[in-house]
């Protein structure tokens, strides 16, 4: 059976947690509880959290970019699409207050993933 490119990405994504190991705890676990818990939370509360998640995710970037001349392109990939990806989930976090970016976030995060993506391009070619 032909493994379908997904496959090959799930694949690419168990190996690059073997190698490299896995960032603790992960972008998306703190997404999560933030989410769960946004209710509760006064705005200095949030825009705390949004700083602290904001760079909780560009560690956790940098922690697999460091390693990325190592990985093969499935790797790369399964990086780009479990770990870079996680970058539009938190922009759709917090914009949400009237389509606003109330803590700066996006600004914050913008020159970081132009970065990441320049890093990323000298390694990664379809």
């Amino acid at each position: 059976m032909n493994k379908t490119y997904v496959d090959l990405v799930d694949e690419g994504f168990d190996s690059l947690l073997t190698r490299f190991g896995k960032f603790q705890p992960d972008t998306e676990k703190l997404i999560g509880e933030l989410l769960f818990e946004l209710k509760e939370k006064t705005k200095e509360k949030i825009k705390f959290e949004a700083y602290a998640l904001a760079v909780h995710y560009q560690n956790e970037c940098t922690f697999y970019l460091n390693r990325i001349e190592q990985m093969n392109k499935f790797e790369i990939e399964a990086f780009i699409w479990n770990i870079v990806m996680r970058l539009d989930i938190i922009r759709g976090i917090f914009p949400g207050f009237h389509n606003e970016d109330p803590f700066g976030l996006n600004l914050q995060l913008e020159a970081f993933e132009s970065e990441m993506w320049v890093k990323i391009n000298q390694y990664f070619h379809d």
